[in-house]
């Protein structure tokens, strides 16, 4: 069993992805350095033949395991990854975005400490591509944080 299941999620991102696989390997192998295990799981939902390609490569090189889902849902293909891996903490990356190179760990540190119902967020997401955006996320530890959950029946 493996402390941390990286799972990226892939669609048509085809040689775009490139970025966020490498963030999501640099990000693990920051983590195994300090102890940690880390099992990369790549999840193709509905994927193009150049997205398929760079995955591919990128599980050659690096282990990951891939996955091709017909969901045509983000969730769902989260979901698929989650049923598939036996580890005890899930960290999800788009392949449209980037992990710095200490998320894994920094997020397996906050969430052992914690506890196990910890949903941990990073203090920014980038988004790159064809538009290029940078949002400040409110800070998870802010006791003054709102939290709106809306549940559907």
């Amino acid at each position: 069993m493996s402390d941390i299941e990286g799972v990226i999620n892939l669609h048509r991102e085809g040689t775009m992805a490139t970025a966020s696989l490498n963030s999501a390997r640099i990000a693990a192998e920051r983590a195994r350095a300090d102890g940690v295990s880390v099992e990369l799981t790549l999840v193709l939902d509905r994927s193009d033949a150049a997205t398929r390609d760079v995955a591919k490569s990128f599980a050659a090189r690096s282990g990951a395991r891939v996955h091709e889902v017909n969901y045509g849902d983000l969730a769902e293909s989260r979901n698929h990854a989650v049923r598939c891996g036996d580890a005890a903490w899930c960290g999800f990356l788009d392949a449209d975005d980037l992990w710095s190179a200490n998320w894994l760990l920094a997020a397996w540190r906050l969430g052992c400490s914690a506890g196990p119902r910890t949903i941990c967020h990073p203090a920014w997401n980038v988004i790159f591509g064809t538009k290029q955006m940078l949002f400040p996320q409110i800070d998870q530890l802010d006791r003054r944080r709102v939290l709106v959950v809306v549940t559907h029946r």
